[in-house]
């Protein structure tokens, strides 16, 4: 197996242990799907074909196999053979091979997520992270964009910015796979794993829910600085910036665990994905940057303007970003390295070479 079905398996494992041994599964993998899908959907149903979505893209080998196979049956009365039907069935399965890894750790990290969102839910640093914007910035971003921002034209732009990024990272895993890039597309995978090992430690040891579940909604009735209380009284979005934030906080809140929600703000996801977009892109062609730049900003912006985000969360999603990046070129090297000095058969070692 490569390198990363066996770090997918270690960290998999790792997050069922914590949940069996440390949280006694409180939160069951049932749930905890249908939590995440709405977390990362917002309630929107067109995301939870994200999967699905990034799947049909990685079926391009089996369309233009199938497509031979049925021009020569059309054209020339040949019976596809049974070694053409089994290369069929192959490219079908592929892709469920490729992103496995994936499969195998979210699950288990996602279950993990709620547990900790559940135990930690009155010990959020929230407080320190508000008043680390207003030492950077004076003002809290997400209590000024909503005024800045007023038209329903630019919040639903920043809106549906925010949340493309399920189809912008299975789009550019698949156009990783489909220009033959296997070296970054798996480094794209190993990346995502790494982000999620790296942060889930930050998530537990700084928790923190978001602007909007901590001082708009004021939901644990926390004492705010005092700075927070001219701006509070100023803001006054529109009716649709409204509407999409209380669609969101709806979707995240786990009404059944005492209204726990993600303790996922630092460092935000959001913008570490971001980075790995820009990034595996601008791999493939400096060009994709005129387009993966722009939506950037975008997508940050909608994250603050959506009150998701301080904006602290941000820069420490930078070192998160570039050690999972890092990470995962060094543990393909390791694997190549590994493969040279332990014995296997010839005919198994090429078959590694030629898929790595």
């Amino acid at each position: 197996m490569r390198i990363e079905f066996w770090f997918s398996l270690l960290l998999g494992f790792f997050a069922v242990v914590i949940n069996q041994h440390y949280y006694s599964d409180g939160l069951t993998l049932t749930k905890a799907a249908t939590w995440m899908i709405q977390y990362f959907s917002f309630g929107n149903p067109f995301f939870v074909w994200f999967f699905f979505f990034i799947y049909l893209l990685f079926l391009w080998q089996f369309y233009v196999a199938l497509v031979k196979l049925v021009s020569q049956y059309i054209y020339e009365k040949k019976k596809p053979t049974t070694d053409q039907l089994a290369r069929l069935l192959g490219y079908v399965i592929k892709p469920f091979i490729l992103l496995a890894p994936l499969v195998i750790v979210t699950g288990p990290f996602f279950t993990l997520l709620g547990n900790m969102s559940y135990q930690l839910r009155l010990h959020t640093i929230d407080s320190y992270l508000l008043q680390s914007d207003f030492w950077l910035w004076r003002v809290s971003p997400f209590l000024v964009l909503p005024q800045l921002i007023s038209s329903d034209v630019g919040a639903t732009i920043l809106k549906d910015a925010y949340m493309s990024l399920a189809l912008l990272m299975s789009a550019t895993l698949g156009a990783l796979y489909v220009a033959g890039k296997q070296f970054l597309f798996r480094q794209a995978v190993l990346a995502f794993l790494l982000s999620l090992a790296l942060s889930f430690p930050l998530f537990y040891a700084f928790p923190c829910q978001d602007p909007s579940h901590y001082v708009l909604q004021n939901l644990r009735a926390n004492p705010l600085p005092a700075q927070v209380a001219p701006w509070l009284n100023s803001y006054k979005p529109s009716p649709f910036a409204v509407g999409v934030i209380n669609s969101i906080d709806k979707a995240e809140t786990q009404t059944t665990q005492d209204n726990a929600v993600p303790i996922s703000c630092l460092p935000s996801m959001h913008a570490v994905w971001t980075v790995f977009i820009i990034y595996f892109l601008a791999r493939l062609t400096l060009w994709s940057l005129a387009f993966t730049l722009p939506w950037a900003v975008l997508v940050l912006t909608g994250g603050l303007y959506v009150a998701q985000h301080y904006a602290i969360d941000y820069v420490a999603a930078l070192p998160v970003a570039a050690l999972s990046v890092w990470g995962g070129s060094l543990l393909l090297l390791l694997e190549k390295k590994m493969l040279k000095k332990v014995w296997v058969p010839r005919k198994l070692k090429n078959l590694l070479q030629k898929v790595s």
